[in-house]
């Protein structure tokens, strides 16, 4: 198990309880049918899906994945995947809802994920997402000078991406989003994205 996987949610504790826990539960509480969620982690979604779902989670880590299949193992409807969102192992249009929740600042082609995202969705799906994203001013140059010595100790983790244009060229566009700076935060992963964006031939309605 890698050094990363091992502690990834002691490291995350402080801030997954007073920030990102109350996210995940907004964010997902109104998830319904097909869910496929991307890079999985340890499972710190799971207690937040209704039981309905029918959940597919992909977790391309090896020490992830051993985490996290022991606790899908506990919940109804829900299988696990060694997959990469670069590359999903999915028909088109399979799912009516995606979810990456402080993924794609860890994949290796954020272009190639989005275009994965908006193929398997179906045309009234919609795509759910948490992120830490680009910052401006000092926390944008703290970002940028951080960023290389972080990528290597926090699993590719990139600390000054922003998805949004991404999303947009993939065809997925943002109708309900959120940016927050919160103080439990540090300054070099803020701010917070969150929100949901729907296919193009659904916006343009």
């Amino acid at each position: 198990m890698s050094w990363f996987s091992r502690f990834y949610d002691p490291l995350l504790a402080p801030a997954e309880r007073l920030v990102f826990a109350v996210k995940r539960r907004e964010l997902l509480a109104a998830t319904s049918g097909r869910v496929l969620e991307l890079g999985a982690g340890t499972g710190a979604n799971l207690q937040h899906y209704p039981d309905d779902v029918e959940l597919v989670l992909t977790e391309p880590d090896d020490g992830m994945r051993s985490l996290l299949e022991p606790r899908a193992e506990r919940r109804p409807r829900t299988e696990v995947h060694d997959a990469r969102g670069e590359s999903l192992p999915f028909p088109d249009a399979s799912f009516d809802v995606v979810v990456a929740t402080l993924v794609l600042c860890s994949v290796r082609d954020p272009e190639a994920v989005a275009s994965e995202i908006r193929r398997v969705l179906r045309d009234d799906g919609r795509f759910v997402f948490l992120e830490h994203v680009a910052s401006d001013g000092w926390r944008g140059s703290l970002q940028r000078g951080l960023d290389p010595a972080w990528q290597a100790i926090a699993g590719h983790c990139h600390l000054h991406r922003d998805p949004l244009p991404v999303l947009a060229r993939a065809g997925l566009r943002v109708h309900d989003a959120r940016i927050e700076r919160p103080w439990v935060v540090p300054p070099f992963l803020q701010p917070i994205l969150s929100g949901v964006a729907f296919p193009a031939v659904r916006a343009g309605r």
